[in-house]
């Protein structure tokens, strides 16, 4: 979709069916990672990295999501998964903040400037990055300092 189609009356309906089926964990199976996600992953850990995974799901859905994980090839054995408590870009950035503080954050990514910029502001360490995927349309600039990746390649 083009950024005019997201923003105009298609963009609107989509949005509409999204908020109504996604919450409801209908369609989480159908989730697809960004390329070359999972082996990236699977590099970090095999190298000695704590992999913690943040997700805006509610703790309804952790089985679902586990699955998802699984079956796109994510590492899962002592898999970390954190669900969504209260504002998305507090939590994330209070998850983090304390991450920190337990060994030396490498790297945090999510596909959301204003998260992005929340855990750049927040972090002392670490590389924060942003996935250049969808975003909600009107979201801020990139602070200084963040990269982006569209894949993992």
């Amino acid at each position: 979709f083009t950024q005019a189609q997201i923003q105009g009356e298609e963009g609107r309906k989509i949005k509409k069916f999204f908020d109504a089926s996604y919450p409801r964990g209908e369609y989480y199976h159908l989730d697809k990672p960004i390329q070359g996600a999972a082996a990236y992953v699977s590099k970090l850990k095999a190298a000695g990295a704590r992999i913690v995974y943040l997700s805006e799901r509610s703790g309804d859905f952790r089985a679902q999501t586990l699955a998802v994980l699984g079956t796109a090839g994510f590492p899962e054995g002592d898999l970390e998964l954190q669900l969504r408590s209260g504002s998305v870009s507090k939590w994330k950035t209070s998850v983090a903040e304390r991450l920190s503080t337990e060994g030396t954050l490498v790297a945090a990514f999510d596909n959301e400037p204003r998260v992005v910029n929340a855990l750049k502001a927040a972090l002392r360490t670490g590389r924060v990055v942003r996935l250049d995927t969808l975003a909600t349309p009107g979201s801020p600039a990139l602070g200084a300092g963040v990269e982006v990746v569209s894949d993992f390649r």
